[in-house]
């Protein structure tokens, strides 16, 4: 206590100090409070579906007519197509030599 009353500059460094650490402890709790509840709005508010299947452009009639029957059963309430593709492609490394 002494040397923060003595030295002005060490006073001001030690407000400064813990003012920051509050802040940052403070922001950090909101941050927390702020997300706690968005894993379950998400899955149940906004993303509403039970079941992702794939389909393969190599099905054969029989496998297709099995999709088609099983997409129009009473125990799918609605189905929405969407296009997925996987791309990789690799990138040629670049070697520079500095003298």
């Amino acid at each position: 206590m002494r040397n923060i009353f003595r030295y002005k500059v060490k006073m001001i460094m030690t407000i400064l100090g813990i003012a920051g650490c509050t802040g940052l402890l403070m922001m950090g709790f909101g941050i927390r409070d702020s997300l706690a509840g968005i894993g379950q709005k998400q899955y149940s508010e906004i993303i509403k579906y039970d079941l992702i299947a794939i389909d393969k452009n190599s099905l054969s009639s029989e496998q297709s007519t099995k999709l088609n029957q099983k997409l129009s059963a009473s125990q799918v309430n609605k189905y929405l197509s969407v296009y997925f593709e996987n791309v990789s492609k690799k990138l040629p490394v670049l070697i520079r030599i500095f003298r």
